[in-house]
């Protein structure tokens, strides 16, 4: 976590700051990115950095729990609700998530990066962190609809919930395919990232559902 010299800083250079460090995780893997770079475009020293923050390591956890944060207080009420359906529950759970990336979408990209961090075994272990926050919102969800006999039960929870995430990202993944997106030039560019009308998100959000709820083979 960030030092009591960091939240001493006024509100717009924290901001700053981090932005800037959600930049250059997002830009580059967790090993190529560089403190160097990081304080020479916020101008300052590299001591400076490291009387706000620790060490490289505890930045990124703190922005893997920035992101994490803000992504599940977009979704969290709407697993607290008591609906009858699991998958009309999982649909607007998934069309919030891109939203979400389509709303922030600095933050979306870093997420998605952290969770493809394979570059060393300190990274690897570092982005599992914003993996177990979601499937801790997930689980006890899982779990209900279980007992209700609305979901499998002769399947793990923390299965069915990694195939829930892995869904999540195979939706943003396709829609960026299907608009011929450059995502990742688009946010270091800080233009657009892309505008996707309504109809198409849920459209696509029940294709992938379906494969999620009956599966590919012909019954």
């Amino acid at each position: 976590m960030p030092r009591s010299t960091f939240y001493n800083l006024p509100q717009d250079r924290q901001e700053e700051i981090i932005r800037t460090c959600f930049e250059e995780f997002t830009s580059h893997a967790y090993e190529n990115a560089s403190v160097s770079r990081i304080v020479l475009k916020l101008g300052i020293a590299k001591g400076s950095f490291y009387r706000y923050f620790e060490s490289k390591k505890e930045l990124y956890l703190f922005l893997i729990d920035q992101a994490t944060a803000l992504r599940m207080e977009h979704v969290k009420e709407l697993f607290e609700l008591q609906a009858a359906d699991f998958f009309a529950l999982l649909e607007q759970h998934l069309i919030l998530k891109i939203r979400f990336d389509l709303s922030f979408p600095l933050l979306s990209a870093f997420l998605h990066n952290t969770q493809q961090e394979r570059s060393n075994e300190e990274s690897a272990d570092l982005s599992i962190r914003s993996k177990e926050m979601l499937i801790e919102l997930l689980v006890p969800v899982i779990e209900k609809y279980q007992k209700k006999g609305v979901l499998r039960t002769d399947i793990r929870k923390d299965c069915i919930a990694h195939s829930i995430i892995q869904i999540q990202m195979g939706i943003n993944d396709f829609l960026m395919f299907q608009y011929n997106t450059a995502f990742q030039k688009n946010i270091n560019e800080q233009k657009e990232v892309c505008s996707i009308p309504e109809q198409e998100i849920q459209s696509t959000v029940k294709e992938f559902s379906k494969v999620l709820a009956h599966g590919l083979a012909v019954k």
